[in-house]
């Protein structure tokens, strides 16, 4: 946090920003320190290595599954919280994306009321490729931004979209160079 701003930005690079338990505790501390922060007048959320984020870390999904059924359900409610708390932040958000933004890296990205993605920017609604459903707030988040007749194909396609696609069904509202 500097003054004004508040930057956070996803950084694990060579795993193109994959959001693991932890990545999601604390983006939610930062959230929380920002709401402490009179100062603080926008968010400025993006990714390092030229990616946004390409979703939920899979390769964490055994320590996850192994967890008894109430541990793993409190964990994904817990994580999916930091939507709901970027969305209802009563300050402008907004989602630089540089690169990949796929699964719940998009429900990140649609968290904030601005989206910039670079030209070369890919983003998508995953999730079916590798037998989930939306989750973390996607199935609603998605239709609020491109209506429900793209939302549906783009949830049971998972379907990826250029950033130009993206600025023409809404899911960003700017396109930049990378």
């Amino acid at each position: 946090l500097a003054g004004r701003l508040a930057r956070l930005t996803l950084s694990r690079p060579e795993a193109k920003n994959a959001l693991r338990p932890v990545d999601w505790q604390q983006l939610a501390a930062h959230l929380t320190e920002v709401q402490q922060r009179p100062e603080v007048r926008v968010v400025l959320l993006s990714g390092a290595g030229g990616a946004f984020s390409s979703g939920g870390d899979l390769k964490t999904m055994p320590e996850r599954l192994a967890l008894p059924v109430a541990a793993r359900r409190q964990q994904l409610l817990a994580d999916s919280r930091v939507i709901q708390t970027l969305y209802d932040l009563d300050l402008p958000v907004v989602a630089a994306i540089p690169g990949v933004c796929m699964g719940a890296g998009l429900s990140l990205a649609l968290a904030a009321d601005l989206r910039l993605a670079a030209s070369n920017a890919v983003l998508g609604a995953v999730f079916h490729r590798i037998g989930l459903s939306a989750d973390f707030g996607l199935s609603w988040l998605l239709p609020q931004a491109v209506g429900a007749a793209q939302a549906m194909r783009l949830l049971m396609t998972a379907a990826t979209v250029s950033a130009d696609e993206a600025l023409a069904l809404g899911l960003v509202q700017t396109v930049v160079a990378p």
